[in-house]
């Protein structure tokens, strides 16, 4: 299929602030989403039995929390879409709801493709985290390995076009910057719910160390 050309738009295809909160929303769903994996790769089986089932009621929490994220960022990979159909078609996004506009965004585009496999395999682990009623069936590198895929697709579809010439460097830059960015949001969100968890745990009567066990 031929290549859908950008064009000036003779309607805006949605308000100014739509794209930005959308991609910050999408990014902060996707952080939360795979900053799950790493309390998932934590061997409870060092902790004493005492800290070992406060560490898995921190899991039920922090799984159930990333999955919810998990949902959120792959219904917001469906508006990103919707949006960016709009945008190619030069039209108000709400008078674009067609599937066959949609298919051919995605199938006449490069940013059309790179969201085809984003959305394949965001779809594939929420399946898995849904059915195993874990981030990653207890497999934290899954998810890990998925949203590297996520982040390489993002950069190709981001900043990096505006590169001329070979732009394999811009999209590895970009990659890094992007993986590196969900880890650290990600982990610092869910240590955070270990923290509030182990504060409002500890007790009143006992020193810290009784605690930790």
């Amino acid at each position: 299929p031929e290549l859908i050309a950008w064009r000036p738009q003779a309607k805006p295809a949605a308000p100014n602030w739509f794209f930005p909160a959308l991609k910050w929303m999408s990014l902060l769903a996707l952080a939360i989403w795979l900053g799950g994996c790493g309390p998932h790769a934590t061997g409870a089986r060092l902790l004493s039995p005492q800290a070992q089932d406060r560490h898995e009621k921190f899991l039920r929490k922090s799984g159930g929390i990333a999955l919810v994220a998990g949902a959120t960022y792959t219904l917001l990979e469906l508006v990103s879409l919707w949006g960016k159909t709009a945008a190619f078609m030069g039209q108000p996004i709400g008078e674009v709801l067609s599937l066959k506009l949609l298919w051919a965004t995605v199938g006449g585009s490069s940013f059309g493709h790179w969201w085809a496999l984003r959305f394949v395999i965001a779809a594939s682990l929420l399946i898995i985290s849904l059915v195993a009623r874990r981030v990653t069936s207890g497999r934290p590198a899954l998810g890990w390995a998925v949203g590297g895929v996520i982040a390489v697709s993002l950069a190709a579809t981001g900043h990096a076009q505006a590169a001329t010439g070979n732009t394999i460097l811009p999209i590895a830059v970009d990659t890094i910057h992007l993986a590196a960015s969900l880890l650290w949001v990600g982990g610092l969100f869910h240590l955070a719910i270990g923290v509030s968890q182990a504060t409002d745990a500890l007790p009143d009567d006992a020193s810290s160390a009784e605690w930790l066990g």
